[in-house]
């Protein structure tokens, strides 16, 4: 639908579910996979390198490094500081901080990307089952879900790194518009834990999310962490 030829995919991970999928597997310029386990990227190395040119795993910290750019080389022309058509964050930012969790998804936006697919949780705790709108469902979506008003997400998320909290990128402090998304489904077919109950949003990256994110220096800092 939106002419995917490029992706970044922050953290990658073992590569189990990408691949399954054909318009990631077929990617026509290029796959980069970037992970801070430097053991699952020399195992997917290992894996594609020699059969896939256009799979590129790389160690990346997707918190305090910016989003990369690629270089693409034709018969004819080579092309230096491309942009990523579409950023994919799937099962992060639940087990971030929720300051580090925010530093990702602003580096996400101001990346010049085109498209943001993220994982996060419903407000309303329900199965995602009965909140999806696909890009063949043009069904209306509100601004912000009503349950983000009893939300306090800066609480929630003030875990260690490495834990786990039910994230939700419309709510206060991430603030994405719902009826932005172009596409919401469920992130999981079967749910096995509570873990798997999240949805997967796709949102145009455009002048009103750029401008969102600028605010998330003054978000959750430690005066605004409720209990």
């Amino acid at each position: 639908h939106y002419s995917i030829q490029s992706i970044a995919d922050i953290p990658c991970g073992d590569t189990t579910w990408q691949f399954s999928l054909q318009h990631i597997n077929t990617i026509e310029l290029l796959y980069f996979g970037g992970d801070i386990s430097t053991k699952l990227i020399e195992y997917n190395q290992k894996l594609y390198a020699s059969k896939h040119s256009n799979k590129l795993f790389q160690y990346w910290d997707l918190v305090n490094c910016p989003i990369p750019t690629y270089t693409y080389e034709s018969s004819i022309c080579e092309t230096k500081g491309n942009r990523f058509d579409l950023i994919i964050v799937r099962d992060a930012l639940q087990h971030m901080n929720i300051r580090n969790g925010l530093k990702a998804v602003r580096n996400v936006i101001m990346s010049g990307a085109k498209y943001f697919a993220v994982s996060t949780y419903p407000a309303n705790g329900k199965s995602s089952a009965t909140n999806t709108r696909s890009i063949a469902k043009n069904e209306p979506l509100p601004s912000m879900p009503v349950e983000c008003q009893f939300m306090k997400y800066c609480t929630l998320g003030n875990i260690p790194d490495g834990d786990f909290y039910r994230n939700n990128i419309n709510c206060d402090p991430f603030n994405f518009p719902l009826n932005k998304a172009i596409l919401v489904q469920p992130s999981h077919q079967i749910f096995y834990t509570e873990m798997e109950r999240d949805e997967i949003h796709i949102y145009k990256i455009d002048d009103e999310l750029t401008q969102i994110v600028k605010q998330y220096d003054e978000a959750c800092i430690e005066g605004d962490q409720q209990t």
